[in-house]
């Protein structure tokens, strides 16, 4: 199996995406800018991080295109980190974790759930993060089957395949 530092060159979208946001501080980070964080002080508030590690997740955030980097509105010598499409298009991986962790991983105090996402326009809470068939209909994992599509190689065609098999066995 490839380390996490080869895993950017492993033909698979699922390890290229988590060669680039895999680990959890940068889960952490993103969760904050979703929540509206914009400053590395701001970051740094929230997270219990250091600031060498804190720059590092942010400079390879902003090289992966993720965040960018832009002056201040307020001030101009200060620096925002603030999600691109890129970036936001790693909400409903996000959210899915949340509801995963509200489902396995409760807070030990027993308190019930952390967290409720609440829709701005309607003030209703969200259903969260689902796979939907194209009819809009919610799909469970042996709903789907996996296909090799142009990108892929031979050998993500035959995991597939051994995937399919462990499944049926």
């Amino acid at each position: 199996m490839a380390r996490k530092s080869d895993l950017r060159d492993v033909n698979c979208s699922v390890a290229q995406a988590l060669s680039v946001v895999g680990d959890a501080w940068t889960l952490m980070i993103l969760r904050c800018a979703f929540n509206g964080v914009r400053t590395y002080q701001a970051f740094r508030g929230q997270l219990d991080l250091s600031s060498s590690v804190l720059s590092e997740k942010l400079s390879a955030l902003v090289a992966e295109g993720v965040f960018e980097r832009r002056a201040s509105a307020a001030d101009k010598r200060s620096v925002e980190y603030r999600l691109t499409q890129k970036g936001f298009d790693l909400y409903p991986a996000l959210i899915a974790l949340m509801q995963w962790g509200e489902k396995w991983a409760p807070d030990p105090a027993q308190c019930g759930p952390r967290m409720r996402l609440i829709e701005r326009a309607s003030g209703e809470e969200i259903i969260g993060a689902r796979v939907l068939s194209a009819a809009g209909a919610p799909l469970q994992a042996w709903d789907v089957r996996v296909e090799r599509h142009g990108g892929a190689t031979e050998a993500a065609e035959d995991r597939a395949a051994l995937e399919g098999a462990e499944k049926q066995a």
